[in-house]
């Protein structure tokens, strides 16, 4: 019996030992860069969680850039730079992207609440409302890519950590991440975890920029489109109303947001976003945010000028920055 004891301990010890070790790299490597703080963001391989990077290099520098200019909502905003937006300020502004991916209404609820709770001025905010995305959930998001900061949703730092842990463990990841660190070879199978473009966030105001999509558009956009032509699907060819999202709850969320930017004496744009889907968001919900915004909403969904060219997106989600430049312009005209 004892023998049978010790063989069984020791085929647990063997199979503890590579957890350990991967467990091990896990901290040296901090391969979703969530435990450690860094000086930038850009270029990473691991697909990171935009929710956290945009609160940590807030956190890290508000004290000293002062910020009084916002940009809220999910990745499409990086159409929306901060750089152009200086155009439309008055001179002493701090413009910051506050975006993360697949932003929610609970997400920039949060995000206003945080600046609210440090006493940050809010003078100018632009919300970009996506009708896929921004009334998906009353509370937190799912997977690793999409929870929010611990300071945004409320949670405990032990559950955001550990879902990134869970994450990492996941066979899939494991071959992906050390099979490209070793070789630096990337393949399609790869692409739920890594990132094989090359992609810049400025480490003041947060801007995205898509060098690498950038760089061939530049060179060789018919390149770049054949490359790209997979993502674009055909549409119908009518209006392509959406189903009515916003709840009682999320309705709260509008009302709270609404608040504390009055109490800010905040100039509001809330811009709903042009979806190469050419879904128009629905009436009912379009009425909930005019009747808490009044005119400072400004709808670019559904079929438009915007919507009908794929060559003014990246793929078939995320429109490009001249059309950012464009909203800029037609919102503050």
């Amino acid at each position: 019996m004892k023998r049978f004891i010790k063989q069984i301990l020791l085929f647990v010890l063997i199979g503890l030992v590579p957890s350990f070790i991967f467990l091990g790299l896990y901290c040296l490597y901090d391969p979703f860069r969530v435990i450690r703080e860094y000086n930038s963001y850009s270029n990473l391989n691991v697909i990171p969680n935009r929710d956290f990077i945009s609160t940590e290099t807030f956190l890290k520098n508000y004290k000293k850039e002062n910020y009084d200019s916002f940009i809220f909502g999910s990745s499409r905003t990086l159409a929306f730079r901060p750089s152009s937006w200086y155009n439309y300020l008055p001179d002493s502004s701090k413009p910051y992207a506050f975006d993360a991916f697949s932003e929610t209404l609970f997400g920039v609820h949060g995000k206003i609440k945080l600046l609210d709770s440090l006493n940050v001025k809010i003078n100018n905010c632009v919300i970009f409302i996506c009708q896929d995305n921004t009334f998906a959930y009353e509370g937190d998001s799912k997977g690793h890519i999409f929870i929010k900061h611990p300071l945004i949703s409320k949670t405990s730092n032990f559950d955001f950590q550990f879902t990134f842990l869970k994450s990492y463990f996941n066979p899939k990841f494991l071959l992906s991440y050390y099979f490209n660190k070793s070789t630096h070879l990337y393949f399609d199978f790869m692409g739920e975890y890594l990132e094989s473009r090359e992609i810049l966030y400025d480490p003041i105001t947060n801007e995205t920029l898509m060098k690498s999509a950038e760089d061939l558009l530049a060179r060789n956009p018919d390149m770049y489109y054949s490359r790209v032509n997979k993502y674009f699907y055909a549409r119908k060819a009518s209006s392509n109303d959406s189903l009515p999202v916003i709840n009682r709850i999320q309705e709260d969320y509008l009302k709270d947001i609404r608040k504390i930017l009055k109490k800010n004496d905040t100039s509001i744009k809330i811009v709903i976003s042009p979806l190469y889907n050419q879904k128009k968001l629905h009436p009912q919900d379009l009425t909930i945010i005019r009747k808490i915004f009044g005119e400072n909403v400004y709808d670019f969904s559904g079929i438009n000028q915007i919507t009908k060219s794929r060559y003014n997106y990246y793929e078939s989600s995320h429109f490009r920055p001249f059309i950012g430049d464009s909203i800029m312009k037609a919102i503050y005209n």
